[in-house]
């Protein structure tokens, strides 16, 4: 395995269209990211109600579990992460699982804390855990405010971090893309990559964002605006 850092051009603003971009903006060394579809892209612009509206026409909304709405945004509104168990659980969707085609998994971040030794660290978003069936993937931020990616699936798992200290009370964009055997982590427009197989990617499990789990394991805290499932 290798990794190489690589400065890339931030994008300015957070539209809903520009997320759906992150995998071409996370270009290693020597290769070529696809800029894959929308499975899933959730504004968390709602006010009302205990649903997070899916806006890439899949229908894969969630369920909304102890969050605040209607908080500050990246763009327009965003959520709040401030209870334990505050999660958002979205069901399972064929549409959400890459098997071996590309995957981005993005978000917009604000925290003034990294994970305390209790909560060990904060899980961003996921489907499936370590030892489900048929893999997983995930991204988290650790105890030292990295940012942390994951992909398992027929191949192995793969795991990286890196970035500067996230916990600093300002808004960070944040994605992990497996393209290929091309693993790539980007803050803010700089990426991290590694070369590496994992193999296809597929499991009956529910999307999580905020929690590990429906009791608040690993538990987020901060605010979480424009996440978005690109594949392809």
């Amino acid at each position: 395995m290798h990794t190489h850092r690589v400065r890339v051009a931030a994008r300015s603003g957070v539209a809903a269209g520009a997320l759906a971009l992150i995998a071409m903006a996370t270009v290693g060394i020597g290769q070529s990211a696809a800029a894959g579809t929308p499975a899933a892209l959730w504004h968390m612009d709602e006010t009302t109600g205990s649903t997070m509206v899916d806006a890439s026409g899949n229908g894969n909304d969630g369920r909304l579990s102890g969050v605040a709405i209607g908080q500050e945004g990246a763009a327009g509104t965003g959520y709040g992460f401030f209870t334990t168990p505050a999660i958002v659980s979205v069901p399972d969707s064929v549409s959400l699982d890459p098997g071996s085609a590309a995957i981005t998994v993005s978000a917009q971040l604000k925290m003034d804390a990294v994970p305390s030794a209790s909560v060990g660290d904060f899980d961003v978003i996921r489907k499936g855990l370590a030892g489900t069936k048929g893999g997983d993937w995930k991204m988290e931020v650790l105890d030292n405010g990295y940012l942390f990616c994951r992909f398992r699936g027929s191949g192995g798992a793969v795991t990286w971090r890196h970035s500067p200290n996230l916990a600093d009370n300002a808004w960070h964009q944040v994605s992990c893309t497996r393209d290929g055997n091309q693993l790539i982590l980007t803050v803010d427009g700089t990426s991290w990559t590694k070369t590496a197989s994992t193999g296809s990617i597929a499991n009956d499990q529910p999307v999580l964002v905020g929690s590990q789990s429906r009791t608040g394991v690993d538990q987020y805290s901060g605010l979480m605006d424009e996440v978005t499932i690109s594949i392809g």
